[in-house]
């Protein structure tokens, strides 16, 4: 057999035998790991990846930053959260359409940022923001954000309105954020 097939065929044997359970003294009972040798160069070490991982006890001070995990809890459905880049000059973030905010807290846009005012709102074309939905979002052709027609025809100018996610605005839209350590 070629190479590539007898490794198949030995990793499918191999991965049978696992589920089927193996016998106590099959020497094939326990995993092999590999060393980093892929990352090592010629001449010597080149990385070690396992030298100071993520969440060291080395790490000292106020440099320190925790990755936490963030669980939002509501009574209500959440809104969807697009992740998307609004301007050239940011970094993508995430936003609410506006009009689903206004929607659950039964608003009008003028009273909203009238009541309001520290909450970023933005506008993005529609076709822009359906681009990056697509490539950023695990959305089937079938889930159209918001319930919003993507049919629009090229080079119209309609406009998507969106407002930026803030803790303060989740609180608002009724969700309690807590952040979990990832270590604990």
């Amino acid at each position: 057999y070629p190479p590539c097939l007898t490794t198949f065929l030995s990793f499918k044997s191999d991965h049978l035998s696992d589920l089927q359970g193996r016998a106590e003294g099959d020497p094939g009972v326990s995993w092999d790991f590999y060393s980093s040798s892929v990352l090592e160069e010629k001449d010597g070490f080149a990385c070690d990846l396992l030298h100071n991982p993520p969440g060291n006890s080395d790490q000292e001070g106020d440099d320190v930053e925790e990755d936490d995990f963030m669980f939002e809890f509501s009574e209500k459905p959440l809104l969807p959260c697009y992740n998307l880049q609004v301007s050239v000059s940011r970094w993508p973030c995430n936003w609410f359409l506006f009009a689903d905010v206004l929607k659950r807290l039964k608003l009008s846009s003028r009273i909203f940022q009238a009541r309001f005012p520290h909450f970023e709102i933005a506008t993005l074309p529609k076709a822009e923001f359906y681009r990056q939905v697509a490539s950023s979002q695990l959305l089937t052709l079938a889930e159209s954000p918001g319930g919003l027609d993507d049919r629009s025809p090229p080079g119209s100018s309609e406009t998507v309105e969106l407002v930026r996610y803030e803790p303060d605005l989740l609180r608002l839209l009724g969700s309690e954020v807590e952040f979990q350590p990832w270590n604990s």
